[in-house]
């Protein structure tokens, strides 16, 4: 065994992390809430019986074809969970096999995406298309809207200027490179047509092998939002051509040529043929309008004019594919085509008749607030009940998780706070700098300062109790106010702080909450008009516009107030403030809605206030008395606004964001704008209750009299940015204990999307309405993304494949011995970072299925450990998976695991198969405290890498750990140390690799692979190999050994051509 012995000083960095101190203090004077557990895990499996089109026994074809034969296809699960189902376009061959790549491929984490149909791609056709700037790539957070700091991306890598170059990005001849290293050089060249603020007129993009490929170097392959290949070239000159039809902003892949050198006629073609699309994308990026109209019909191939291969699509109503069959060039001959099959959700909204039964009474919307979030982390919305009226007024609130939970009388938890002037919902750090789950914050004002406190929920042996994890003071500027008029001058001075409008959002887009304080006008005297008798006091006002931005964030603990500017005209007591998100570009902005105009402001990258949208003339239909509805309602990621235009009518104004400016569009729509009256309470609202990504409009109406009463709930879907006319409607049908005046409670969009909480709640509508001691609650299962999930594939002759999908949930199971499919890795993930507990808008596939005429066999999956990124890395993968091979319940059960590592962005570090089913490899942080190294003791320190620690003249330390300067000590590195606890020690085979890695100051990343080590237990072997780098990153030397149990090692070596220079 080696030891290496190397002199020390003291540099602290870390071996060990210091005991974590107690995260925040229970909060006293609390009822623990008591409740039916809703957190009983559920059993996912595909019932056969159910499935008489999917898994029948007879496997019938598909068709009445006599063809041998069926359209080829590939089912695969990716390591983030997402099905794959790909089909190859068969094409003409071309010179020395220079041909076209195309693939008509399905990704159910499409959403309701692609350029096919509804998570559907022609896949093959490469582009550059526009992307926003992020904080963590450019420091700066800003959405697509045409000026320098749009990005471009190149079939999904982001495009950064290349090192040790000066070009400007988007201008002439400025070199970039990928994010993720290669040595591929792209280069912007020339002007847009389209204006000096589109970027470049055309890309060039070069590859190592010498081929080259022109992107939007023609007037049909370019748009404002995208540059397409024009054509693409080997070192030989033989080209692939690209053609596409532009309509409205929108480029369609047209046609593609190849077969030939340079310019030469091309014998190869393939064609597509398009159709329009039942609900067209109708969106606007920095004020252009961009719509996507048509979906795919047909693809034909030729070679010199002459049928190839033909493949047509059929759909589903809403623009899903439901079959594609392939058949010959002349039309005369085909297979049977391939089925598909959707999750099928019943468009419905429920009332759940539970009856939740509140320890408090007499709640009416005239004497409580409330405010809603994910308080428990289980997916569902909670609430957070408060007094408005009363001795108690805002200086106590109850909070409601589970509200689901049955019959028995909920508890809920009462804090007593004493008076406050705001509650709001908030995601905040930890003290060791990891998100918490969502929770809540408290605005309590007391002489100028105003202190914030956060709050959570945490679960403790069974029982719930409130935490209070951390306050945040600040203290606003004084002005003087006046008590009293005395011979016509003001008197009794007192010093104040002008009162303040508190809102919460995500004003800069780190993903926390923070906070906007607006002034409002602070009452004084005034002395009025002089007569004989002196001058009379008169109510005034010390107008004060000021706007002040407070960051929230836990480690900010100076200069977390900031003075961002003024509003161009103060507010008046009538006026409305919203949250919403007026560009697109991830943070909140402050709607301002008063005296007939809107403003809307924004805090930018050095917390300043600016102006991003106001009206420029008194527009009567904006109205602060009447409900003011903020939502997305085309889809484009922009906040709209509808407005009733007056009671007992249907018609609404709509004002939608073009994230330069806003449309006003006068409506006619089913909903009748009604006023309360003795009977009736009527309540507007907009959410997506059914998950499309647009707005839908709800309107709700409380009845009671002296028998009793009831609660309905109406929802009008949108359809195309339209409302239908026919709404889904639920009732509790008539009860003796509802009047007219429940409080309606529910998730607002905005409020469910403006940061990146590691527990996103239901993606579905959810409604509780609170009257007298019961909550009544409404839900909806309607899931339109969850209704775009591929569940059956049939190939022509009859061969069925399943696949089953669950949320991002820990509560769902795998049959097979009830395994958790998803285990989050809670409190592990270092903020920007945080750790997924739970999202029920992200499905993963937890097993496929196979059936044949004879032959039945499935693979199961499971995951652990899902993180994403707060700054624009965005979803950095799963910590470890493991997935099932083939099997059926008499044959033996194999399992592969894959264990990632996060701060290599997601790359595999282990990899391991094993006999029966294996849990994905969880993370567990060492509990142990730092200690000292003492002079002759033998201690044990953790180390973040392996096989790579290079002896000089210093070694680093972890925060808590030192050393005398001057010391010695040994050192062994042990490969075990980091292994997580259910690493497989009966594995068949096992491999671990290693890699050099390097964030280079422009954001590109290199990981470079240096060693891999690979033990078979079968044959009794193991095998390391390593590869060697020049400074350009190519590899030079690859060194391979192989030894066998007790046999000694041979090894061998082979040498790469080392470049004579970088390539430009």
């Amino acid at each position: 065994m080696k030891k290496f012995y190397f002199s020390l000083i003291f540099l602290v960095f870390g071996f060990w992390v210091s005991a974590q101190n107690a995260e925040g203090e229970i909060v006293n004077e609390t009822t623990v809430i008591k409740r039916v557990s809703g957190d009983a895990t559920i059993i996912t499996k595909t019932d056969k019986a159910l499935l008489s089109s999917v898994m029948s026994p007879t496997n019938a074809p598909t068709g009445n074809s006599i063809e041998v034969g069926v359209t080829d296809g590939d089912l695969l699960v990716s390591l983030n969970g997402n099905a794959n189902y790909t089909i190859p376009i068969v094409v003409p061959k071309g010179i020395n096999s220079i041909e076209p790549q195309i693939t008509l491929s399905y990704n159910s984490q499409n959403g309701l995406s692609g350029n096919a149909a509804l998570g559907w791609d022609i896949s093959g056709v490469s582009s550059i298309i526009r992307i926003p700037a992020t904080k963590f790539h450019d420091g700066v957070i800003d959405p697509v809207d045409f000026n320098a700091l749009d990005r471009f991306a190149l079939d999904g890598q982001r495009l950064i200027v290349k090192s040790g170059t000066s070009g400007v990005y988007g201008l002439d001849k400025t070199v970039y490179e990928t994010e993720y290293f290669s040595n591929t050089r792209i280069t912007s060249y020339g002007v847009s047509p389209f204006g000096v603020n589109y970027g470049p007129a055309y890309f060039l993009v070069e590859y190592p092998d010498g081929s080259k490929a022109y992107y939007g170097n023609s007037t049909n392959s370019r748009s404002i939002m995208e540059w397409s290949i024009l054509y693409y070239e080997n070192a030989q000159g033989v080209r692939i051509n690209y053609s596409y039809i532009l309509l409205n902003n929108t480029l369609y892949i047209d046609n593609i040529k190849y077969g030939a050198l340079g310019s030469n006629a091309s014998p190869n073609e393939v064609k597509f043929i398009y159709e329009d699309r039942a609900v067209p994308e109708n969106h606007y990026v920095g004020g252009q309008n961009v719509i996507s109209a048509k979906r795919l019909k047909e693809i034909k191939t030729t070679t010199n004019g002459i049928g190839f291969r033909n493949y047509s699509l059929s759909f589903l109503a809403v623009d899903r594919i439901n079959k594609i069959t392939e058949t010959s060039g002349d039309g005369t001959k085909s297979y049977n085509p391939t089925l598909f099959d959707y999750e099928m959700i019943p468009e419905e909204i429920k009332y759940i008749n539970i009856e939740t039964k509140l320890n408090i009474g007499n709640i009416k919307s005239l004497n409580v607030g409330a405010i809603s979030g994910d308080f428990d982390g289980d997916g569902k919305m909670d609430c957070l009940v408060y007094p408005t009226l009363g001795d108690d007024a805002k200086a106590k609130y109850w909070l409601y998780a589970d509200i689901q939970s049955g019959n028995n009388v909920n508890m809920g938890l009462e804090h007593k706070t004493g008076v406050f002037d705001d509650i709001f919902p908030a995601t905040f750090l930890s003290s060791d700098n990891k998100i918490l789950p969502q929770g809540w914050v408290v605005a309590k004002k007391t002489g100028s300062e105003y202190t914030f406190s956060a709050y959570g929920m945490i679960n403790l042996l069974g029982s719930s109790y409130i935490q209070k994890h951390y306050d945040r003071v600040v203290s606003f500027p004084k002005t003087i106010v006046y008590s009293y008029c005395m011979d016509c001058v003001k008197t009794l001075a007192k010093e104040t702080i002008f009162p303040k409008r508190i809102i919460s959002g995500d004003f800069n887009g780190d993903g926390l909450t923070d906070v906007l304080a607006i002034d409002i006008p602070a009452p004084t005297v005034l002395c009025g008009t002089r007569t004989f008798a002196g001058c009379e006091s008169v109510k005034g006002e010390v107008i004060s516009k000021k706007v002040y931005f407070i960051d929230l964030k836990r480690d900010n603990t100076t200069d977390f107030m900031n003075l961002s500017g003024e509003l161009n005209t103060a507010l008046s007591a009538k006026a409305k403030v919203e949250v919403g998100d007026f560009n697109g570009d991830g943070k909140s902005d402050i709607y301002i809605f008063d005296n007939g105009l809107i403003s809307i402001y924004s805090i930018d990258a050095t917390n300043k206030l600016v102006v991003l949208y106001k009206n420029t003339s008194i527009d009567k239909d904006i109205s602060s008395s009447v409900p003011i509805l903020i939502g997305d309602y085309n889809g484009d990621g922009k906040s709209d606004v509808m407005i009733p235009k007056a009671y007992d009518s249907s018609q609404w104004c709509k004002y939608t964001s073009t994230g330069i400016t806003m449309i006003k569009e006068e409506k006619t729509y089913v909903p009748v704008f009604y006023p309360n009256d003795s009977n009736y309470t009527y309540n507007y609202f907009a959410t997506d209750y059914n998950n499309d990504g647009r707005t839908d409009l709800i309107s709700t109406l409380s009845y009671g009299d002296t028998n009793g009463g009831y609660i309905s709930t109406l929802c009008y879907p949108n359809i195309n940015s339209d409302f239908t006319a026919k709404a889904t409607i639920s009732s509790t049908g008539t009860k003796s204990d509802i009047n007219i005046y429940a409080l309606p409670v529910f998730l607002p969009q905005s409020l469910n999307s403006y940061n990146n909480a590691p527990n996103k709640a239901n993606s579905t509508l959810e409604i509780a309405f609170f009257n007298q001691n019961k909550i009544h609650f409404f839900n909806s299962g309607y899931d339109y993304k969850k209704g775009n999930l591929l569940t059956n594939i049939t190939t022509g002759n009859g061969v069925q494949e399943s696949v089953t999908y669950i949320p991002l949930d820990s509560k769902f199971a795998n049959t097979y011995q009830y395994t958790t499919i998803y285990k989050p890795s809670k409190g592990i993930a270092e903020y920007p970072n945080f750790d997924i507990t739970i999202n029920p808008n992200v499905y993963v596939v937890s097993k496929l299925e196979k059936q044949s005429k004879d032959v039945y066999k499935k693979k199961l999956f499971a995951y652990y450990g899902a993180v994403s990124n707060a700054e624009g890395l965005g979803f950095m993968g799963f910590r470890s998976v493991s997935q099932t091979d083939w099997y059926n319940d008499t044959t033996a059960m194999f399992s592969s695991i894959t264990k990632n590592d996060i701060n290599l962005r997601g790359a595999a570090v282990e990899n391991y198969f094993a006999r029966g089913f294996r849990e994905p490899l969880i993370t567990t942080l060492d509990p142990r405290k730092p200690g000292k190294i003492v002079k002759g003791e033998y201690m044990d320190y953790i180390v973040t890498q392996t096989d790579n620690l290079v002896a000089t003249e210093s070694i680093t330390l972890k925060t808590g750990s030192w050393i005398k300067s001057g010391s010695t000590f040994s050192a062994k590195i042990n490969e075990g140390a980091n292994d997580s606890p259910n690493t497989p020690t009966d594995y068949i085979t096992k491999s671990i690799s290693t890699y050099a890695t390097n964030l280079l100051a422009n954001k590109v990343f290199i990981l470079k692979n240096t060693v891999t080590k690979q033990s078979n237990t079968i044959t009794n072997t193991n095998s390391e190999s390593s590869t060697e780098y020049d400074i350009y990153n190519n590899p030079t030397k690859t060194t391979a050994i192989l030894k066998e149990t007790g046999v000694s090692a041979n090894s061998g070596k082979s040498e790469h051509p080392i470049p004579v220079k970088e390539s430009n």
